[in-house]
């Protein structure tokens, strides 16, 4: 049920942020916003599908600043789902510059270009960024 609340607040953000671009010309306003709930449920999917996968399961182990990995050498799911709750307890504009950068195929250009930052404070954020994932690795290390 959380999902289901999650997509449904979700959807009703973007409508609310776009509802200036609706247009009655092109469509139904409830068709409209159940279009976005659409969108938002197979974003979902999808983003669910590419955590799952070898290239996820790799950059994963990136942002926590090991070594690259080979493809036989992919962290064990239990040190994902470390990394998952890890990252979940950083503040959005540090998991938003992190991911961008290591999970959205992004180089550091394009993944600056898309936060809306400039390169150097982009590097200055993701720094910090994955400063910040590593100490919480390694609290998450000393608790357990």
């Amino acid at each position: 049920m959380p999902l289901a609340e999650d997509l449904t607040a979700a959807t009703f953000e973007k409508a609310l942020r776009s509802l200036a671009s609706f247009s009655s010309s092109r469509g139904a306003f409830g068709a409209w916003v159940h279009r976005i709930a659409a969108n938002e449920l197979i974003d979902h999917h999808r983003r669910c599908r590419r955590e799952q996968s070898d290239a996820a399961r790799s950059a994963m182990y990136q942002v926590s600043d090991r070594r690259e990995l080979g493809p036989d050498e992919l962290p064990a799911e239990d040190d994902l789902a470390d990394l998952r709750a890890a990252m979940d307890q950083l503040p959005e504009r540090y998991r938003s510059v992190l991911s961008l950068r290591y999970f959205s195929d992004l180089d550091h250009d394009g993944a600056a270009e898309a936060s809306g930052l400039s390169k150097p404070h982009f590097a200055v954020v993701l720094h910090r960024a994955k400063g910040a994932l590593r100490r919480e690795l390694d609290r998450r290390k000393v608790s357990s």
